[in-house]
C-alpha cells in the first residue's frame, strides 16, 4: 500500500512540475501572442480609425463642398456684373432668382444669399431703399432665401450682417470663409447653422459676397447619427476651427456646445484641426483619433474625432487569446497524460522492482536480488539495475565475510576493490586489529596461566613449612613442659638439683637446635612468602595489561563503530540528495521534452495561421506577422530544448553513478557497523573476564602482603625464642658454676619458662594463621588458573593466519574477496 502511494506521489510530483512547466511555456507563449495580437489590433484600429477618420472628414468636407462649390460658382457668375467686357448683363431681380436656384438645386441647404457693398451692384441702392423681399433700409441688395415651414422656398432681407463673421471674414481676405457656427433667426427660429462664403471679387476689388447655409442638424443628423464608427462601438464628432461641437453621435444635445464639455483633452484636439494634422492618442480608455478638413480654400479647417473604446478594440484580440489559451490548456492536458502513461511503464514499475529490493537487503538479505528484465535495459533504469545486482552481490560476500569473523575465524582476508571502498578497508583494518587483540589476550593468558601455577606450588612449599614449623613448636612446648618438670623437682628436693641442671641443660640444647631449625624454616618461610608477593605482584601487572589490552581493543572497535556509523549517516545523506538530484534530472528530461513537443505543435500552429494569413490577403498581413514570430520564438524554444536535453542527459549519467557510488557506500557501512558491534560485545565479554582476573590478582597480591606480615611476625617470635634459649643456657651454666645460686636461677628457669610458653603460644598461633593463609593462596592460584583457562578458551575461539600472513595484507589489490 505504501509502495504504491509513493510510487503514485512520485508520478504525482512529476506530472505536477511537468504540468507546472508547460503551464509556464504556454503562459508564456500566451501572454507574447496575446500582447504582440493585442498591440496589432490596437494599430490595426488606430489605422482603421484613420481611414475611417479621414473618410467621414472626407465625406463631410465632400458635402459641404457641394455647398461651397456652388457659391464659389455663384460668386464666380456674379462677377460678369461689374465686368465691363462681359455681354451678360444681370439685374437684381434676375440675382435674386439665381439665389433661389441655388437652394432649389442643393435642397441640403438652409438658406443661401448674396449681400453687396452699398452702391457696389448697380449704383441704385437709394432707389432700392425698404424695397421688400430684397432690400432693407439702406436698400443694399441682400437677398436671402430659404426654406419656410412648409418647404417652399421664400425670400427676405438679411439681417446683422454688418459685424457677423460670414461678412467680415471673406472682406478682409478676399477668400473663401466657413464660419463658425451661429444662431440665426429663420421662420421666426433661430437656427443653429454655419455659412460657407465665397467673395465677389474683381481685379482685387471686394464687391459682395455669396453663402450658402448649413443647418448643424443636418450634419447631426445626416453624418453623426448615421455613420457608424468602428462597427457601432465608437462615436464621432463634428469640431469647428475654434471647438464648438457641429456635431456628436447619439448626443445631439451637445450640438452648440464647446469641445471643453465633450473631451478633457479639447487643446490637443484644436491643436490638431488648427494645424491640419491628424493626431490620435488615448484616454480615460478610449482610443480618440483626430482628423482635420479644410473646406475650399478657407484658412479654417475643421475636424472629425473618433472616439473608440480600447475594449472594442482588443474584445477580438481577448478572444483569439483566450481561443489561443484553450488550445493551449487542452494541448497541456494531453501532454500530461502521456507523461502519466509513459512514468507507469517507464519508471514507477522499474523503481517499484529496485524499492523491493532494496528493502530485502534492508531487512538484513543479502542473497542476490533477480531484477529480471530490469538489467537488461539499456537506458538509465537499466544502468542502476545492473549497479543494484553488482552491490547485492557486493554485500553478499561482504555478509559471509562478517559471519566468519563473527564465528571466531580470524583467518579471512579483506582485499577493498578500490581506495574509495571504504567498508572493505575498514573491516580489513578490525580484523587486523582483532588479529593483534587476540594474540596480546593469548599472551597473556599463557603469562596468566603460569604464574598461577608458580602461586600454587609455592603455596604448597608455605603450607609444608607451616607444618614443619608447627611439629618444631610441639617439640619446644615439649621442651619446656621437661623444663616445667625440673624446676618443680627442684624445688621438691634439692638433691636432684644437679640431675634437673644437667636435664635443664640437655632440654637447652635440645631447645636450641629446634630454634635454630625453627629460625631456618622461619626465613624459608618469609622467603617464599616474598616470592608470592613478587609473582602476586607480577600476577596482577599481567592482569593490568591484559584488561588494559581489552580496553584499548574496545576503545578501538568502539571508535569504529562511531566513526562507521557517522560515515554511514553521511553516505546516507549525501545518497539521498544525489538520488533526489537524479530524480530531477529525470524529471527535467521529461519536461524538456514536453517542451519540445509544444514548440513543435506551436511552430505547426504558427505556420498554419501564417497560410491562414496569407489567404486573408492585405487582412491578414498583421496576423501573419505574430505568426512569424510565434514560429520563430518557436524554433527558439525547440533549439533550446535540445541544447538542454544534451545538457541534462550528461547530468543524468554523473548523477546516476553518484547514486550507485553513494547507495553502495551506505551498504557498506551499514553492514561493517553490524560486524564491528559483534566484535565490541566479543571485547566487551573479554574486558568482563580481565577485570575479574585483576580482581582475583588484587586480592592474591594482599594475601601475599599479609603473610609476608605473619612471617616477619614469626621471625620476630623466633629471635625471641633463641635469646630465651640463650638465656637458658647462660643459666644452666650458672647453675653448674654455683649451686648457691639455685634457688635464684630455679626462679629464673621458672620465669624463663612462662616466657617461653608465650612465646611458643604467639610461634604456634602464626603457624595456624600462615597455614590458613597459605591455604587462602592455593584456594587463589586455583581460581586465578580456572581463570587463565576460560580466558584461553575465549582466545581460542578465534582463529588466526600465521604472522607472515598478516605483513601480507598490505601488498593485497583493490578487490574485495574471501580467503
Amino acid at each position: 500500500m505504501n509502495q504504491s502511494v509513493q510510487l503514485r506521489s512520485l508520478k504525482t510530483t512529476i506530472l505536477l512540475w511537468a504540468g507546472l512547466c508547460l503551464l509556464l511555456t504556454g503562459g508564456v507563449l500566451a501572454t507574447y501572442a496575446a500582447f504582440t495580437v493585442r498591440d496589432m489590433a490596437t494599430k490595426n484600429a488606430i489605422e482603421q480609425a484613420q481611414t475611417q477618420a479621414s473618410e467621414i472628414a472626407s465625406q463631410i468636407d465632400a458635402e459641404i463642398e457641394v455647398a461651397m462649390n456652388a457659391v464659389r460658382t455663384m460668386a464666380g457668375a456674379l462677377k460678369t456684373v461689374k465686368d465691363k467686357k462681359s455681354p451678360v448683363v444681370l439685374d437684381r431681380k434676375q440675382v435674386s432668382w439665381m439665389i433661389r436656384q441655388l437652394i432649389v438645386e442643393n435642397p441640403s441647404l438652409t438658406g443661401a444669399s448674396t449681400l453687396w457693398e452699398p452702391n457696389a451692384f448697380d449704383g441704385k441702392d437709394q432707389q432700392f431703399v425698404n424695397t421688400p423681399p430684397d432690400h432693407d433700409a439702406s436698400g443694399r441688395f441682400l437677398p436671402y432665401w430659404h426654406w419656410d415651414e412648409k418647404g417652399n422656398p421664400v425670400v427676405e432681407p438679411l439681417t446683422d450682417y454688418e459685424t457677423s463673421e460670414w461678412v467680415v471674414c471673406p472682406k478682409t481676405t478676399k477668400n473663401e470663409c466657413i464660419t463658425e457656427p451661429y444662431l440665426y433667426p429663420i421662420n421666426g427660429v433661430d437656427v443653429l447653422m454655419t455659412t460657407v462664403v465665397a467673395p465677389i471679387v474683381l481685379d482685387v476689388t471686394y464687391y459682395g459676397l455669396v453663402t450658402a447655409d448649413i443647418d448643424l442638424q443636418f450634419l447631426q443628423q445626416y453624418f453623426a447619427d448615421r455613420i457608424q464608427v468602428y462597427n457601432g462601438a465608437g462615436e464621432m464628432a463634428i469640431i469647428s476651427n475654434k471647438g464648438m461641437l457641429a456635431g456628436v453621435t447619439g448626443k445631439p444635445y451637445l450640438v452648440g456646445k464647446m469641445l471643453s464639455e465633450y473631451s478633457g483633452n479639447h487643446e490637443r484636439v484644436l491643436a490638431a484641426i488648427r494645424g491640419n494634422q491628424t493626431d490620435v492618442f488615448t484616454s480615460q480608455g478610449n482610443l480618440e483619433v483626430v482628423a482635420p478638413f479644410v473646406v475650399g480654400k478657407s484658412y479654417t479647417p475643421w475636424g472629425v474625432m473618433l472616439r473608440i473604446p480600447l475594449s472594442a478594440i482588443t474584445a477580438s484580440a481577448n478572444r483569439l487569446t483566450l481561443q489561443m489559451i484553450l488550445i493551449g490548456f487542452v494541448l497541456i492536458v494531453a501532454g500530461l497524460a502521456a507523461i502519466w502513461w509513459a512514468m507507469g511503464f517507464t519508471v514507477a514499475k522499474p523503481l517499484a522492482k529496485l524499492r523491493e529490493a532494496a528493502i530485502k537487503m534492508a531487512e538484513g538479505d543479502t542473497q542476490a536480488i533477480a531484477l529480471g528484465d530490469l538489467i537488461q535495459r539499456e537506458d538509465e533504469i537499466g544502468e542502476v539495475g545492473r549497479a543494484f545486482d553488482q552491490l547485492s552481490h557486493y554485500f553478499a560476500e561482504i555478509a559471509q565475510i562478517s559471519q566468519k569473523v563473527a564465528e571466531g575465524d580470524l583467518t579471512v582476508t579483506v582485499r577493498s576493490r578500490s581506495e574509495r571502498d571504504i567498508l572493505g578497508s575498514s573491516i580489513a583494518a578490525m580484523i587486523r586489529s582483532l588479529r593483534q587483540i587476540i594474540a596480546s589476550l593469548a599472551q597473556n593468558a599463557a603469562d596468566l596461566r603460569e604464574a598461577a601455577d608458580q602461586l600454587a606450588e609455592i603455596a604448597t612449599q608455605s603450607g609444608q613449612a607451616t607444618n614443619q614449623i608447627a611439629a618444631t613448636m610441639q617439640q619446644v612446648a615439649k621442651g619446656a613442659a621437661q623444663q616445667s618438670q625440673s624446676v618443680n623437682r627442684t624445688a621438691i628436693a634439692a638433691e636432684q638439683m644437679t640431675r634437673a641442671i644437667d636435664g635443664v641443660a640437655k632440654g637447652a640444647q635440645e631447645q636450641a637446635i629446634s630454634v635454630a631449625k625453627a629460625s631456618t624454616l622461619t626465613s624459608q618461610i618469609s622467603a617464599t612468602v616474598q616470592q608470592v608477593a613478587s609473582n602476586a605482584q607480577v600476577l596482577l601487572k599481567t592482569a593490568d595489561q591484559s584488561r588494559q589490552a581489552a580496553l584499548e581493543g574496545a576503545k578501538t572497535v568502539g571508535e569504529t563503530v562511531r566513526g562507521m556509523a557517522e560515515i554511514k549517516n553521511k553516505v546516507s545523506v549525501s545518497a539521498i540528495r544525489v538520488e533526489e538530484m537524479g530524480k530531477r534530472s529525470q524529471q527535467i528530461g521529461a519536461i524538456v521534452e514536453a517542451i519540445e513537443d509544444i514548440a513543435s505543435q506551436t511552430n505547426l500552429l504558427a505556420l498554419n495561421a501564417a497560410i491562414e494569413a496569407a489567404r486573408a490577403g492585405e487582412h491578414g498581413k498583421g496576423f501573419a506577422v505574430v505568426a512569424d514570430e510565434v514560429r520563430k520564438l518557436a524554433e527558439r524554444s525547440s533549439q533550446a530544448t535540445k541544447e538542454i536535453a544534451a545538457l541534462v542527459k550528461s547530468i543524468q549519467q554523473s548523477v546516476h553513478e553518484a547514486v550507485t557510488a553513494m547507495t553502495d557506500g551506505a551498504k557498506e557501512v551499514e553492514s561493517g557497523v553490524e560486524k564491528a558491534e559483534q566484535a565490541g560485545q566479543s571485547l566487551s565479554d573479554i574486558l568482563k573476564s580481565a577485570d575479574s582476573v585483576r580482581e582475583q590478582a588484587e586480592w592474591t597480591a594482599k594475601a601475599a602482603q599479609q603473610m609476608d606480615v605473619a612471617a616477619n611476625e614469626l621471625v620476630n617470635a623466633m629471635d625471641a625464642v633463641s635469646a630465651v634459649v640463650e638465656q637458658n643456657t647462660s643459666a644452666t651454666e650458672e647453675m653448674s658454676a654455683s649451686a648457691n645460686e639455685v634457688t635464684e636461677a630455679v626462679e629464673n628457669i621458672a620465669s624463663v619458662s612462662e616466657e617461653n610458653s608465650a612465646a611458643i603460644e604467639e610461634v604456634s598461633a602464626s603457624a595456624e594463621q600462615m597455614s590458613a593463609q597459605a591455604q587462602e593462596v592455593m584456594a587463589s592460584a586455583q581460581t586465578l588458573a580456572q581463570m587463565a583457562q576460560a580466558l584461553q578458551a575465549v582466545v581460542q575461539r578465534f582463529r588466526m593466519n600465521a604472522a607472515g600472513e598478516a605483513e601480507q595484507e598490505q601488498q593485497e589489490q583493490p578487490e574485495l574477496v574471501m580467503v
